[in-house]
């Protein structure tokens, strides 16, 4: 629940991503997975533009105002958005 008045932010990451143990071999993981962080910063390309909506566990119904690629390195492994 909001206060009258705040603001709340968050984005939002579709994630399909793919794996690369070393620059030789690629190991592909595809499937969807909901990301969301409030911390635009770690986005590439990112892009502001209404893309409907997401509905959480409780049905509340958020909007998804941008989306973009993200790059996260753990590690030996890269895993990219792209």
């Amino acid at each position: 629940m909001r206060e009258e008045g705040s603001r709340a932010s968050s984005s939002a990451l579709n994630m399909e991503g793919r794996e690369s143990r070393n620059k030789n071999q690629n190991i592909n993981q595809r499937g969807a997975s909901f990301h969301a962080t409030s911390h635009k910063d770690l986005f590439e390309n990112y892009v502001f533009r209404n893309f409907g909506k997401v509905y959480l566990g409780d049905d509340q119904a958020c909007d998804i105002t941008g989306k973009g690629d993200v790059k996260i390195q753990l590690n030996d492994s890269m895993y990219s958005t792209t």
